[in-house]
């Protein structure tokens, strides 16, 4: 999007030597935040979400794509390591896939979304807004089986707010919450499966 700046780190996760990418871009009136690692979404996006500015996620970690995904796939853990989570829950579960809501709570700002999660064990989660404060939400979570019996895991998420103060201001919060996970995730599967292969 033309005016919008970009910004690029390259950082290790937790000091691990794991490699996290992160690139963001935003404005005022919507945000997006995507993660790939040479993937690409299974389910095409419509041309207004892929012109939307972006944050990119990505890691290669010592776990197997197996670890991972169910790692992800546990939401109702997700307040024991996400600092921004005070509430999870699983509503539904039918077949591959499971509904699920996340209560938000940081800085005084307390709000709540649900999803509906695809499986596709062990290689993906896609994502799709069920209700909450999004005008739109959808994204996947995708886990690539790395040679060495590591991985590569990668996020994306499309999102966008009303064009309201109230909007304005979740956006930038959301999409601080959304930069921050993959790091969270990283230290969550080495607090459970130790140094990893």
């Amino acid at each position: 999007m033309a005016g919008v700046p970009e910004t690029q780190e390259h950082f290790s996760a937790a000091a691990h030597g794991w490699p996290v990418r992160q690139e963001s871009r935003s404005n005022s009136l919507t945000v997006q935040a995507a993660a790939t690692r040479g993937a690409i979404l299974d389910r095409p996006l419509p041309s207004k979400e892929t012109s939307l500015p972006t944050v990119k996620r990505s890691a290669r970690v010592p776990y197997s794509r197996e670890q991972m995904f169910d790692l992800v796939n546990d939401v109702e853990q997700y307040p024991k390591f996400l600092h921004w989570c005070r509430g999870a829950r699983v509503d539904l579960v039918q077949g591959n896939t499971v509904e699920a809501t996340l209560d938000i709570g940081v800085l005084g700002f307390h709000q709540s979304f649900r999803t509906r999660n695809t499986l596709t064990r062990p290689q993906a989660i896609g994502i799709d807004l069920v209700s909450g404060p999004f005008r739109r939400l959808r994204g996947e979570w995708r886990f690539a089986a790395t040679p060495n019996g590591g991985c590569d895991i990668s996020l994306t998420l499309h999102f966008e707010v009303t064009l309201s103060p109230f909007g304005i201001v979740f956006a930038k919060i959301f999409e601080e919450l959304a930069a921050s996970q993959m790091t969270a995730f990283i230290e969550r599967a080495k607090a459970l499966y130790g140094a990893g292969t």
